[in-house]
């Protein structure tokens, strides 16, 4: 695949709009879990969304889950902590959706959702769409909402760092969708 290619296969992006819940996913490294948080605490302060979903389990250099990381981040920015709900059990992407969906059921708000920010790094968003889509359902509106501070679809392809995390993401994303 070019680079092209692969920019047009992973790099989702909605316009910013309002939801229910912003879903927050966690990663293993921390600044990239500071990342997304960031990036969601600005959807809740800005008045895209009301709630914060931050999902992530136990992380190996941190005795608290990435969801714990995330919540500690969105609250240095001024996000109250009855604006979140924490999942902390979770260690991949599917089981960050279906321990969400869990949590979402037992405090009565699944229902009620409209529309969901989906945030996570740029490179991410394709597989976390297509994830939540299954998890959710086709009634819940879903928005890619990816941060912008590294990684993004203009920088990867000359970044050291970013350009072998893309190119992992590109086989599970083609993994996942049969190609």
């Amino acid at each position: 695949m070019t680079a092209s290619e692969i920019t047009e296969l992973l790099f989702v992006r909605d316009p910013p709009g309002r939801s229910d819940l912003a879903i927050v996913f966690g990663h293993h490294e921390q600044e990239i879990s500071a990342q997304r948080a960031r990036h969601g605490a600005s959807l809740l302060l800005d008045g895209y969304t009301t709630r914060l979903l931050l999902t992530g389990g136990p992380t190996a250099d941190d005795r608290r889950s990435e969801a714990e990381v995330m919540a500690a981040v969105a609250r240095d920015r001024g996000v109250p902590a009855g604006a979140m709900l924490l999942e902390t059990r979770s260690r991949t992407t599917v089981q960050n959706l279906a321990l969400s969906v869990s949590l979402l059921a037992r405090a009565n708000l699944l229902d009620s959702l409209e529309a969901l920010h989906l945030v996570s790094c740029p490179w991410h968003m394709r597989r976390v769409s297509h994830l939540a889509r299954e998890a959710f359902g086709p009634t819940i509106r879903l928005l890619a909402s990816p941060h912008d501070e590294s990684c993004t679809a203009f920088t990867w392809a000359t970044s050291p760092e970013c350009h072998p995390r893309v190119l992992a993401e590109v086989r599970l994303v083609r993994a996942l969708l049969g190609d």
